[in-house]
């Protein structure tokens, strides 16, 4: 599954830090907490607080955002459509790349292996996903 792994990784980490400048250049630094479900907020503060009783490992990262599930992406995204409307198509889009890609990572991040179709359709995602977004430019404040 090495093959595959970079396109899902890539994929997953694209979408959240695209949701993070998106959002940070909307509402400003203070988005998290004031456009995101408490039901997120409290699944991301548990992960959080277990990790910090786990001095000896490195953390996930700095933003809550690298403490979300892959659907938890697309559940942001919708919930605050108005700010990603004219980033895609629908919102049925949006949620059907996260969603064909979140079937494929489950099975590789239980170290299963995938069949060759599933592969192609991650690297066809991932590559739909970055044509979609690469020509957006957001206003700096």
């Amino acid at each position: 599954m090495a093959e595959v792994y970079p396109f899902i990784y890539l994929f997953e980490n694209s979408v959240r830090n695209f949701i993070v400048k998106v959002m940070e250049t909307n509402h400003g630094s203070d988005w998290w907490d004031n456009k995101v479900s408490g039901r997120i907020k409290k699944i991301v503060a548990g992960r959080m607080e277990n990790e910090n009783r786990n001095k000896w490992h490195e953390k996930r990262g700095a933003h809550p955002i690298f403490y979300t599930d892959i659907d938890h992406l697309s559940d942001i995204i919708t919930t605050n459509w108005s700010d990603f409307d004219k980033y895609f198509p629908s919102q049925h889009w949006i949620k059907a790349k996260i969603e064909i890609i979140e079937t494929s990572r489950n099975v590789v991040s239980h170290n299963n292996p995938l069949s060759n179709d599933d592969i192609a359709s991650v690297k066809l995602n991932f590559k739909q996903w970055t044509k979609q977004i690469k020509d957006f430019k957001f206003d700096e404040e």
